[in-house]
């Protein structure tokens, strides 16, 4: 089975306005994330515009924090067209309001902030290969990648889904499929 590396980022430079209230809001350094792409771009909502979209960035270490991710290619692929299908969708305001600021777990269905949009890319790709699992060929992932399945994609922050992700980076090494 071929493997694929991917990074999930989070930004932890200076910032606008809005990265600092949102950091004041969840206590964290940790303002906005990013997943990578199969073919090396990062998906999320464009900070600016509030839009889905796939845009070419370079993470600089001072400004970023980065867990890597492995998936088998066959997964990555059928990932990565399920993220194309979301550019250009809307920034998912109800969601920030009612599931970040309130905590009462509401959100639109086909609209997305950061942290929801990568944690469910992360669920979409988990629910892929148990979906396929086959002979038990997804297993060490499936367990790796528990922790992405504890929470419901809205009510996850960047600060939070950092966590999830390092816990998740933590485990692929423990299985050997990190370097």
């Amino acid at each position: 089975m071929r493997l694929v590396k991917l990074s999930m980022v989070f930004y932890k430079g200076e910032g606008s306005v809005v990265d600092k209230m949102i950091r004041f809001w969840t206590k964290s350094p940790l303002s906005h994330s990013e997943i990578e792409t199969l073919d090396g771009y990062y998906c999320s909502n464009d900070p600016k515009t509030r839009v889905m979209r796939l845009a070419k960035i370079t993470p600089k270490k001072e400004e970023w924090e980065e867990c890597q991710i492995v998936l088998p290619l066959e997964i990555a692929r059928t990932l990565h067209s399920y993220q194309l299908g979301k550019c250009g969708t809307k920034y998912d305001w109800e969601g920030i309001l009612f599931s970040q600021f309130f905590k009462l777990g509401i959100s639109a269905k086909k609209r997305w902030f950061c942290s929801k949009s990568n944690l469910d890319d992360m669920q979409t790709a988990i629910k892929m290969m148990r979906a396929q699992n086959r002979d038990s060929r997804y297993d060490v992932f499936l367990a790796a990648y528990e922790p992405f399945m504890r929470y419901a994609p809205q009510n996850v922050s960047p600060a939070k889904l950092h966590l999830l992700a390092c816990e998740c980076e933590k485990r692929l090494r423990g299985y050997n499929l990190l370097d």
